[in-house]
């Protein structure tokens, strides 16, 4: 109810309450008239909620692309690279897009988890995404 205060301003400037549809009352604390009720609204208001985005997988020839990139950057991980898969630079630069190339790097990431981790989080790529593309490239592993 009105306080006695409310009531006396209500009457002596003769505002009546604004009528609205049962159900109508705004949030917060209130009094309805309409629905004769004092009410304090204790639901939190709606999160906003973003699209669903989906996770894209790159392809492999796209991802390996990226990992010599990284190595490319790193004189003393390409010089790794090469001594763990028996490439030299001219057998390199001749391999580069071929399906044997872009296995070897990526099987050369999925085995080294530092640096795997650091390629990740340069390329904003997750682990799992990157593990997800070794793993079609390598069925019989997982």
């Amino acid at each position: 109810m009105f306080s006695s205060l409310s009531s006396t301003i209500i009457t002596v400037l003769g505002i009546g309450p604004r009528s609205r549809p049962p159900g109508a009352c705004g949030g917060g604390a209130s009094f309805c008239n309409t629905c004769a009720v004092t009410s304090i609204s204790i639901r939190p208001p709606p999160r906003p909620t973003l699209p669903r985005t989906q996770t894209l997988v790159p392809r492999p020839g796209a991802l390996a692309d990226l990992c010599l990139g990284h190595l490319a950057e790193d004189p003393a991980q390409l010089a790794d690279f090469l001594g763990a898969t028996g490439y030299d630079p001219q057998s390199l630069r001749a391999a580069l897009g071929s399906a044997e190339l872009q296995l070897a790097l990526i099987d050369y990431f999925a085995s080294n988890e530092g640096l795997l981790l650091a390629f990740c989080a340069n390329a904003d790529l997750a682990p799992e995404t990157f593990m997800r593309v070794w793993h079609e490239l390598n069925p019989s592993m997982g």
